[in-house]
């Protein structure tokens, strides 16, 4: 228990610290859209391991920019973890790629982009 953080809402600053000081950010919802809170853990160079039932699984290359488990099979999880916590060089270069992913594919400029695009197909 000491080494799992659950939180209710904090500032930006804090949630920063909070991530980057994480050894792991686990996102292990049944359904889920995007998840903006992976993209966030990403950006500090959080390892992420999601759930393969949410929309987060398109932010992950497997191994590469996060881990994904099997929704609904706790073994997955818990070998994942495991698998993890005893590689933690291999998952500290995951967690610099991701945040190297975010960093390229997540700019203002491509959330603008995309706003517009969606726009002009619905105007």
């Amino acid at each position: 228990k000491e080494n799992i953080f659950l939180s209710p809402f904090i500032e930006i600053d804090e949630l920063v610290q909070k991530y980057s000081s994480a050894n792991l950010f686990i996102l292990p919802s049944k359904s889920e859209g995007l998840g903006r809170v992976v993209i966030e853990a990403q950006a500090t160079a959080c390892p992420v391991l999601v759930s393969s039932n949410t929309g987060a699984v398109d932010l992950i290359i497997d191994h590469e920019t996060g881990y994904i488990f099997e929704n609904n099979n706790l073994e997955d999880l818990k070998e994942k973890i495991k698998e993890i916590i005893d590689n933690q060089n291999h998952s500290v270069q995951v967690g610099l790629n991701g945040k190297s992913f975010v960093a390229q594919n997540h700019t203002i400029e491509n959330f603008k982009f995309g706003y517009k695009k969606l726009f002009d197909l619905v105007s």
